[in-house]
């Protein structure tokens, strides 16, 4: 059993249904790019996320392991 109290005004203590509320703090943002890849060997597709502007110079098919270098890059394609 929940020993807590839980009030309506929302004062100090107040509970959330998910919890102490803390209406002190703000949220933080990142953003995130995927990247997808398809592999010239067998065809498949696989998509890895990055956070920066990373671009890899090799990469190994996630499916089949054949190891390979980007052939066709759109660097305009990948802005926001």
């Amino acid at each position: 059993m929940n020993k807590r109290k839980l009030v309506t005004d929302r004062q100090p203590g107040w509970l959330g249904p998910y919890g102490p509320a803390d209406f002190g703090k703000g949220i933080t943002m990142s953003k995130e790019t995927l990247l997808h890849f398809t592999c010239e060997e067998c065809k498949n597709w696989w998509s890895i996320a990055v956070m920066d502007n990373w671009v890899p110079k090799e990469l190994t098919c996630t499916h089949c392991a054949k190891k390979g270098i980007i052939i066709k890059y759109d660097p305009a394609g990948m802005k926001a």
